[in-house]
């Protein structure tokens, strides 16, 4: 060993690449970071080659077949994985630090456990629910194809040998499905010369039922919910707190999603598409919402075409929605020298004030149209009027009256409208998953 340089190959004869055996035989998953676009493993990395400079007799060391030596005490093949995500390089004697195990006749295997951190192209359209691949190539950063060769140790098959090795340690979000290798000859943008690759390649796929709990469940159910703000009555205060409270929570599981998720991506996440689409419908349906409930403030009174509409046409009401409706029975006077009868008010009716004639006690100066039981009247229709109305008069309380009539006839048109809006998005919600997925799979995105 005295005359031994760990600087020079072992070669057997002139310009011959030295054949170095590679295996990668994997521990377990630990993590894969889509986020990051990063996969960690446990592996125990083998690589047998032969040195002819480390060949002894046994017989004449007390029939010492093999010994243990530092790596940095004799020439190791410098294999490292090319696409490593750990931005800190070390030298491979760094990297592994367990013994070489030299036979006599020349043999050295080097055993390493160690941990791996590889760069990964990883789609995340199909999240939570995506398979992922990741390839890891192992190959040397001095030896060129005409100094190291690299070949299988023992070639994998698939998935065969992984769940039977005693140190596999199953990952609790991913399952492992495939494990793929190949040989292939690479040539690098810094070099001219070809090197030596292997590349192993990891497929698995998403156990996602975390996500269908805990993120996925819970945010479809809140979008569900917040439809019910169309059944909420349009005159209640709770009405907008209720769905901008939704719209809240919506946004929070929103901000849980996007932290799963890479900044950076050439590839559209089907799930963040649907549910930032859903979340637009729900702010447009809460406008939507918002203006029913402004409506049905109006005492005005509606468009002749729009209550027909509502009542008539194809957002017409069930008979319990106009059983509930408040028919108030009106009072009108219609006045020509002193007669008075029941009937409908028309606007003219209105102008009986503005016009002065109305004295300042509520009696109609101009004709005999004051007439005490139809007073009473109105005053028994309403028994929790105040006392202080028994002096007005009795124009103005039907004008009160006639405002309450056009406010029930917005509340139906908005109690109408409120049915029919919430079918309407309803059906968008559901209809929007089926058609993202669709769109993805004619772009082939997916």
């Amino acid at each position: 060993m005295e005359e031994y340089r760990i600087d020079v190959r072992p070669q057997i004869k002139a310009h011959s690449p030295v054949k170095v055996k590679f295996d990668v035989r994997m521990k377990g998953l630990n993590s894969l970071n889509v986020k990051e676009q990063m996969m960690s493993i446990d592996a125990f990395l083998i690589m047998n080659w032969f040195d002819p400079r480390l060949t002894w007799n046994k017989t004449l060391y007390n029939d010492t077949d093999k010994i243990n030596l530092r790596g940095d005490k004799i020439w190791t093949p410098d294999i490292m994985l090319i696409n490593r995500g750990n931005p800190v390089a070390k030298f491979h004697t760094e990297l592994y630090i367990s013994k070489v195990l030299v036979f006599n006749d020349g043999n050295a295997v080097w055993s390493n456990l160690v941990t791996l951190d590889v760069s990964c192209d990883l789609d995340v359209t199909w999240f939570p629910v995506d398979k992922q691949e990741c390839s890891m190539k192992f190959g040397s950063w001095s030896y060129d194809r005409t100094q190291l060769s690299l070949v299988f140790l023992n070639k994998p098959n698939s998935t065969t040998g992984l769940k039977s090795d005693a140190f596999n340690i199953d990952s609790g979000e991913w399952v492992i499905e495939e494990f793929e290798a190949e040989e292939t000859i690479v040539r690098f943008s810094c070099c001219p010369m070809p090197f030596s690759v292997i590349s192993y390649t990891l497929s698995m796929s998403r156990v996602s039922l975390y996500y269908f709990m805990y993120i996925l469940l819970p945010l479809v159910s809140l979008a569900f919910l917040f439809l019910l703000v169309f059944h909420i009555p349009a005159d209640s205060g709770e009405r907008m707190g209720f769905g901008v409270t939704i719209l809240l929570s919506i946004t929070v599981y929103l901000l849980v999603i996007s932290e799963k998720l890479p900044e950076k991506s050439n590839d559209a996440p089907m799930l963040g598409i649907c549910f930032i689409t859903i979340f637009y419908i729900l702010i447009f349906a809460l406008m939507m919402a918002a203006g029913t409930t402004i409506f049905a403030r109006r005492v005005t009174k509606p468009p002749e075409w729009l209550l027909n509409l509502t009542t008539k046409g194809c957002f017409k009401l069930n008979s319990d929605d106009l059983a509930a409706r408040k028919v108030r029975p009106v009072m009108s006077k219609k006045f020509s020298c002193g007669h008075m009868r029941r009937g409908t008010v028309t606007e003219s009716d209105f102008t009986l004030k503005s016009n002065g004639m109305l004295n300042g006690n509520g009696v109609i100066v101009n004709g005999n149209c004051h007439d005490e039981a139809d007073r009473n009247a109105i005053h028994h229709r309403r028994p929790n009027t105040p006392k202080v109305f028994e002096q007005d008069n009795p124009m103005e309380r039907t004008i009160e009256e006639m405002e309450d009539q056009y406010n029930d006839d917005w509340i139906k048109i908005c109690r109408a409208l409120d049915k029919k809006l919430f079918i309407f998005f309803l059906i968008v919600i559901i209809l929007i998953p089926i058609i993202v997925t669709v769109s993805l799979d004619k772009t082939g995105l997916a």
